[in-house]
């Protein structure tokens, strides 16, 4: 598995999530990331995720309520991104097509 990032489409909600400096380092860790596995991507985010935690908080209650906030924020960022009635991922970009039949003129049946 490879990770690809968001810079590809323009239309990503996660590119409008976040200021630039947040996308710039987020766009440079995809590229590190790229053609590691899965379970690696996410064990150096979650390593990054701690050490910035351990370096920034004095007490262990204030890493903690933190922590707790930033995960909260995340998993709502991340459950967005689903249909909450089927539970589907939903499709990353808006739909904007908009479909309706012309009008069907009916006339005597052949058999």
């Amino acid at each position: 598995m490879s990770f690809n990032g968001t810079a590809k489409n323009s239309k990503d909600p996660l590119l409008k999530s976040s200021d630039e400096k947040v996308m710039y380092l987020m766009q440079e860790w995809s590229k590190l990331a790229h053609g590691f596995s899965y379970e690696d991507i996410v064990g150096a985010s979650v390593n990054m995720l701690i050490n910035v935690m351990r370096q920034s908080y004095v007490t262990k209650q204030e890493a903690e309520v933190r922590f707790d906030e930033v995960i909260g924020q995340t998993k709502q960022g991340l459950m967005n991104q689903y249909d909450s009635i089927s539970g589907r991922k939903k499709g990353v970009f808006p739909y904007d097509q908009v479909i309706s039949p012309g009008v069907l003129k009916a006339g005597p049946r052949f058999i």
